[in-house]
C-alpha cells in the first residue's frame, strides 16, 4: 500500500549539492566584499538554510540554529557541537563545507569558535555576520533547485490541504483541525511554522485565528504556511457545511477582487508601496475603503513565512524569480496563495485541482469548499 511520503519527490528529500553552495557562497560574498569584510559569521536559521542548500539546523523548533557558518573566499565552515556534527555531515550539508565540532558542555565556544574562524580566514580582519548584513534580497532570484523544491513544497501543502478538509466537520475542534492537518504535513516531511484555523464562532471577528477548543459549525477558515527544504510556501482556504453561517461568499467575492488587483501589480518593477496602493484602490472600490488597515497584505516569500510585509511607502521592487503571498482579507473571508514570479508571469505553486474555483481575472482562484 502506498503511503502519503512515498510520492514525496527526490528534489525534497535529497541533500543539496556542491554547486548549489558555491552559488550561494559566491552571493554573500558579493555583499561582503561591498561592505569590505573577509569573512562572515551566518547564525540566524532561514539565513544558513538558504546558504546551506536548504538543510535543517533546527532541533527544536523554538530554539535556535544547532551551528553556525563562517564563509570566507576559501569555503564555507560549519560550527557546532560533538552531538551534532555526524548527524550534519551525513544527512544535512552539502558536499564541500568542512565541520569544525565543539563540546556540548561548553555551549559558549562554538560562537567563539566561528568568530575565531572569520578572523582568521577574512584576509583584511574586517568580519560581519548576519545579524549586521541582511541577505533577504540577495537570495534572489531563487536557482532553478530552488523554483522545483517550492513548486514540490507548495504542491504537497495543496494536497494535504485538500484531503484534511474534506475529512472536517462541524463537531470537529479547531485544535483538531489543526492538528490532522499538521499531521498530514509532517507525514510528507513537511515543517509547519503557522497553522490557524477559525470556526464558525470566530471566523467574523478573529483575523489571526490560533485555534482553540471551539468547535467548527458551520464553517471553517484553514491557514497554513508549510517548510519545505526551508522553502516556505502560504495557503488559505474557506470550508462551509450547509447554510453559511455569515456573508462568506458575498465578502470573499470581494476579497477576490482585491487579490486580484494585487496580482496584476505584481509585475517586474513595481514597488511594495505600488502592490499595497493597488490593494488599498480595490478595497474602496469594492466599499471597504479602510479594510487593509485590520490586516497586512502579505508580502515576498522565501525562507520565512514572509520575507518582510509589504507596507506603505516600501520602494524595494517585484522581482522575476521572487515569490509573493499576498493575503487580501475581511471579516468572513479570505484569498491566500502562493506564486512564483517567472518569466511567462506568475504561478500559483499551492493549487490542487481538486479545490472548487472561481475565475477571476482569467486565474483559477479558490472558492468555499462544501464537503
Amino acid at each position: 500500500m502506498n503511503r502519503p511520503a512515498d510520492s514525496v519527490p527526490d528534489v525534497l528529500r535529497a541533500r543539496g549539492s556542491s554547486e548549489e553552495l558555491a552559488l550561494k557562497q559566491a552571493r554573500l560574498l558579493e555583499r561582503l566584499r561591498e561592505r569590505g569584510a573577509g569573512a562572515a559569521v551566518v547564525g540566524r536559521a532561514d539565513t544558513l538554510t538558504w546558504l546551506l542548500a536548504g538543510a535543517d539546523l533546527l532541533v527544536s523548533r523554538q530554539a535556535g540554529p544547532v551551528a553556525e557558518a563562517v564563509v570566507h573566499e576559501g569555503g564555507v565552515e560549519v560550527v557546532t557541537n560533538r552531538i551534532e556534527a555526524e548527524r550534519l555531515r551525513l544527512e544535512e550539508l552539502p558536499d564541500g563545507c568542512t565541520v569544525h565540532a565543539e563540546p556540548w558542555e561548553a555551549p559558549e565556544r562554538l560562537a567563539a569558535r566561528s568568530l575565531a574562524l572569520a578572523r582568521e580566514r577574512s584576509g583584511n580582519g574586517v568580519v560581519t555576520d548576519d545579524a549586521e548584513l541582511d541577505m533577504t534580497e540577495a537570495r534572489w532570484p531563487l536557482l532553478p533547485i530552488e523554483r522545483e523544491r517550492l513548486r514540490a513544497g507548495g504542491h504537497l501543502t495543496a494536497r494535504a490541504l485538500m484531503d484534511v478538509a474534506s475529512r472536517l466537520s462541524p463537531e470537529m475542534r479547531e485544535h483538531a483541525a489543526a492538528g490532522l492537518l499538521t499531521g498530514a504535513l509532517r507525514e510528507l516531511g513537511l515543517h509547519v511554522p503557522v497553522v490557524l484555523v477559525a470556526g464558525a464562532s470566530r471566523l467574523g471577528t478573529v483575523r489571526h485565528p490560533v485555534p482553540t477548543h471551539a468547535r467548527l459549525g458551520s464553517a471553517a477558515l484553514l491557514v497554513v504556511c508549510s517548510e519545505a527544504r526551508g522553502l516556505v510556501s502560504a495557503t488559505s482556504r474557506l470550508v462551509c457545511f450547509g447554510p453559511e453561517p455569515g456573508p462568506v461568499r458575498e465578502r470573499l467575492e470581494a476579497v477576490l477582487q482585491v487579490e486580484a488587483a494585487m496580482l496584476a501589480a505584481t509585475t517586474p518593477g513595481t514597488t511594495m508601496d505600488g502592490v499595497l496602493r493597488a490593494a488599498r484602490d480595490a478595497y474602496a472600490a469594492v466599499g471597504y475603503p479602510e479594510a487593509w488597515r485590520d490586516h497586512h497584505q502579505g508580502g515576498p516569500i522565501g525562507y520565512r513565512p514572509r520575507e518582510w510585509l509589504a507596507l506603505p511607502g516600501d520602494e524595494r521592487p517585484v522581482r522575476r524569480g521572487a515569490a509573493y503571498a499576498w493575503n487580501p482579507s475581511l471579516p468572513w473571508a479570505k484569498s491566500e496563495d502562493t506564486f512564483l514570479l517567472g518569466e511567462d508571469g506568475l504561478e500559483n505553486v499551492t493549487w490542487d485541482e481538486r479545490w472548487p474555483s472561481l475565475t477571476i481575472d482569467g486565474r483559477q482562484r479558490a472558492d468555499v469548499l462544501e464537503p
